[in-house]
């Protein structure tokens, strides 16, 4: 689905000149409204108190606190808001800490146009983008099943509801699973929050975490 100028993006990244870059890519490459920039986690925070942000592209290596450590205050204050990692190295271990943090995805830092905007596209359709990995093979190592007790039981949710978790970990869009089960996009999006609520999970990442712990993808 594409998305037009109504879409509002965050760039964090120390150097502003990469961000500056960044920036202009998108606005020319798929009009994305006109991206924010901020140099640092606590500019990033301050322009998101004043003004809903529904991407956040944040480098992983900031000056003073990171960009794991932001991802993790954005899902705690705005959970809303997707959360694009960029790294400079494929670092197994900070792709774990990335997923730890419930970011929806992570690309390099010298990635070309085209995977940005389709890492962009993922995340703006409720879909993750971990390149090669994959969002699934990172939580399974991360995850003892059925210890965690931060989850609920699966029986919390009705046939359908847990007929939806389990596309949804297939990354399908909501208008993917509305043609699959003969119902409408919003729906859906409906379904999607009740699932949010029931499970007490905030983000798609924790969805992830809620259906591999209960043995529901």
């Amino acid at each position: 689905m594409e998305r037009g100028n109504d879409v509002q993006i965050l760039i964090t990244d120390t150097h502003r000149m990469y961000a500056e870059g960044l920036k202009a890519m998108l606005k020319v490459k798929k009009r994305l409204g006109n991206p924010l920039v901020a140099t640092s986690s606590v500019e990033a925070l301050l322009i998101m108190e004043q003004q809903p942000v529904d991407l956040l592209i944040t480098n992983v290596q900031l000056n003073g606190v990171s960009g794991i450590d932001l991802t993790r205050k954005v899902k705690q204050r705005f959970p809303c808001t997707k959360v694009l990692a960029v790294t400079s190295e494929e670092n197994p271990d900070i792709l774990y800490e990335v997923a730890e943090a419930e970011a929806e995805g992570v690309i390099l830092k010298n990635s070309g146009p085209d995977q940005f905007l389709m890492a962009i596209n993922n995340l703006l359709n409720n879909q993750t983008f971990y390149g090669s990995y994959g969002l699934p093979g990172l939580l399974r190592g991360m995850i003892k099943p059925g210890i965690n007790g931060n989850f609920l039981n699966g029986n919390a949710l009705t046939i359908t509801e847990t007929e939806i978790l389990s596309l949804i970990i297939r990354e399908l869009t909501d208008e993917q699973i509305a043609g699959i089960l003969k119902l409408n996009p919003l729906t859906i999006s409906r379904y999607r929050k009740i699932i949010h609520r029931k499970t007490g999970t905030k983000t798609l990442v924790g969805l992830f975490r809620y259906a591999f712990e209960n043995h529901l993808e």
